[in-house]
């Protein structure tokens, strides 16, 4: 059987746009249904905070896009953000140097509480668990109108790790994302029954789950997300393959050295520590 993210115990939330259905390009959404088994829709029944519907816009496949402005979705309060999580988001931001938040999720509604969200700030990711750098994280600089898979690691009240298309990119934090009004939303900050900091751009996949992953489940989704939408590379996005070229993601945990010759016959050594992925294309289909 193919694998797919509900084959890992704890997931929460699963919010994909290939699954919304009876929508044409361009319409407004009104409920994201999840399709964990958990029934954590996302909702928004004002028109003119709907995200819209857009086909085609990744593999093939359709997004969820925010206008940067007021489009936001909400999300049962019931989906606790608090605690161990381990959250996969693919996205592309339509202005990587704007401040915006695309998940939001406070539940206890008060200053220094353990929360997460995360977004662009300075052309990076940021990414909180609480109201202070120590429990933030960076990464490194994003490139422009680039898909990517994030995956962040978050422990009680700290973002331990973020890791952006299979390599990780935990970078210490200079700035942090406020977590102060309890409510958990898609596209934007939520301070005082308010929406902050709207996120422009779109979400294809929003994955959550109860704990940290072991490292083999972790990769497992990576690696769906990664075929699924056609997206490789270390941390250098979307990478535009030869038409008919089948992708091969090889991964290999814990410590890879690799020995090269250069052309005037000098050694070469690339070593790696924790996450080595190699992206490689079987071009046979040529004549």
């Amino acid at each position: 059987m193919p694998f797919g993210p509900d084959q890992i115990a704890g997931l929460k939330l699963w919010l994909q746009a290939t699954a919304i259905t009876g929508l044409v390009d361009g319409d407004p959404i009104t409920t994201w249904e999840d399709s964990s088994d958990q029934n954590n829709d996302a909702t928004q029944a004002v028109a003119t905070a709907q995200p819209t519907y857009q086909s085609n816009e990744v593999n093939g496949l359709p997004v969820v896009r925010f206008d940067g402005a007021d489009d936001y979705l909400v999300l049962p309060a019931t989906l606790d953000l608090t605690g161990a999580r381990t959250v996969f988001v693919v996205f592309r931001a339509a202005i990587i140097s704007a401040t915006a938040v695309f998940l939001y999720g406070c539940n206890a509604g008060s200053e220094n509480a353990d929360f997460l969200a995360a977004g662009t700030f300075n052309s990076r990711i940021l990414a909180s668990g609480d109201n202070e750098t120590a429990a933030s994280a960076h990464s490194s600089a994003l490139g422009s109108a680039t898909w990517y898979v994030l995956t962040l690691t978050k422990t009680t009240g700290n973002l331990s790790a973020v890791r952006l298309n299979g390599a990780p990119d935990t970078q210490p934090a200079t700035d942090f994302w406020g977590g102060a009004t309890a409510g958990v939303v898609l596209g934007g900050s939520w301070t005082g029954g308010s929406l902050l900091a709207p996120f422009g751009g779109d979400l294809a996949e929003v994955l959550v789950y109860d704990s940290v992953l072991a490292n083999g489940d972790r990769a497992a989704v990576e690696d769906y997300l990664y075929t699924k939408y056609a997206i490789f590379g270390m941390g250098g996005g979307a990478a535009a393959l030869p038409v008919g070229a089948r992708p091969i993601r090889l991964t290999y945990e814990d410590r890879l050295a690799v020995h090269l010759t250069s052309e005037d016959r000098r050694p070469l050594m690339l070593s790696y520590e924790d996450i080595l992925t190699i992206t490689l294309t079987d071009q046979s289909h040529a004549g």
